[in-house]
């Protein structure tokens, strides 16, 4: 079986977190021009590419941290704590798309919160490990 490059698992991510329901943007980078009209978002960004197990030149793993959000009006009725569960079932959603990767294994490590600075949106960070 033919490895796949890094930007082809970046790319067979981004089609996975494409198709998860409800998400209008999903795309590779954060760009500095995101507004209103893209949320709710999914950005997939690299972080690190090391060799695999630290020795191996030939095989590398990439951490990807994978953002995603939502504009805090569709929740007024429910508040925080209804953004707090659309998030928590978004994050639930990305590791189903991307666990079973086609090409690629997914680890999560962690799920890093905005702790409630953002006005107006509200954001997490997932970091995962793809090898």
């Amino acid at each position: 079986m033919t490895r796949l490059t890094d930007y082809e698992q970046l790319t067979g991510i981004k089609t996975a977190l494409a198709a998860i329901p409800g998400v209008s943007t999903c795309k590779i980078g954060l760009e500095p021009n995101i507004t209103a009209a893209d949320y709710p978002i999914i950005r997939i960004v690299p972080s690190v590419i090391r060799p695999r197990n630290g020795r191996d030149f030939r095989r590398s793993e990439m951490e990807i941290i994978v953002y995603y959000g939502e504009l805090a009006q569709p929740f007024e009725a429910g508040g925080i704590e209804a953004q707090y569960q659309f998030l928590l079932d978004t994050e639930r959603a990305i590791m189903a798309a991307i666990s079973p990767g086609a090409g690629w294994t997914a680890r999560w490590r962690e799920t890093i919160l905005d702790e409630d600075r953002q006005p107006g949106y509200k954001l997490f960070a997932s970091r995962f490990v793809i090898d």
